[in-house]
């Protein structure tokens, strides 16, 4: 029998977020970063992105900087470098991380998704490779999501249905059967379907099929990957303003 290799991901990056400004002026004056111990286990974390929300950097949610570790010490929170002598937990252990140098990404990684960032392990590897959070967490493609997530919901569908027409085939993500017709389900990507001459296209299409008989629902990434309970409950709709689920 042939032996075969088992190919273990090494998860050593760590994506972590700058909450404040002095966040940001601690890590680009002391090159340093601080989290608190509960939090995460640093063995094997040789890398950290730092992530920039909206709420705080205009033209925010993205990893726009990541470093190299040179080091980490776990020490109480009264000893980190700034320590802020009014907030309470002087005695909590914290992760305080070092680094030579912050490089910043020359391409960076956008939260497509609207993704809740927070501090999450992932591979280095693919840091310079990928353009969106999702891409950098492994998250699945947003079919085999909405296929968890209509599978898991136990009612009947199809997934790649093809409507035949006098003008072509179409094909719908997924497709409910009803009484008065089909309710067809598309995920729309941001990397896809974001462009205008896209966007015009899907329009036309859709027209095109609406005519024919079919009710259509467009649903964006973040809904896709971040609102499952909200996606069913609008799916319902569709299937009773169809007359409920076909029989045959």
């Amino acid at each position: 029998m042939r032996n075969e290799k088992k190919f273990v991901h090494k998860r050593d990056l760590l994506v972590c977020v700058i909450k404040r400004k002095s966040d940001l002026k601690l890590l680009l004056e002391a090159k340093s970063y601080r989290i608190p111990e509960k939090y995460i286990n640093p063995i094997g974390i040789n890398y950290i992105a730092f992530y920039f929300p909206s709420r705080i950097f205009k033209g925010g949610k993205k990893i726009e900087m990541y470093a190299k570790l040179m080091s980490y010490k776990i020490i109480k929170r009264r000893y980190l470098p700034n320590y802020e002598s009014t907030k309470a937990g002087i005695n909590e252990d914290y992760v305080n991380f070092t680094f030579k140098s912050i490089k910043n990404l020359k391409s960076p990684i956008a939260n497509t998704s609207h993704m809740r960032v927070t501090f999450k392990r992932t591979e280095y590897s693919l840091l310079k490779k990928v353009s969106t959070l999702a891409q950098l967490y492994n998250v699945k493609p947003l079919e085999d999501i909405m296929n968890d997530v209509l599978s898991d919901w136990g009612k009947p569908f199809k997934r790649e249905y093809t409507v035949k027409t006098e003008g072509g085939k179409y094909r719908l993500d997924f497709a409910i059967l009803c009484n008065e017709g089909i309710l067809g389900i598309e995920c729309d990507s941001k990397k896809w379907h974001s462009s205008k001459k896209q966007s015009e296209r899907d329009k036309i299409r859709d027209s095109f099929l609406e005519k024919k008989g079919l009710k259509l629902i467009h649903f964006k990434e973040n809904e896709v990957i971040m609102k499952s309970r909200d996606i069913i409950e609008i799916i319902e709709k569709g299937i009773s303003a169809l007359g409920g689920f076909s029989a045959s």
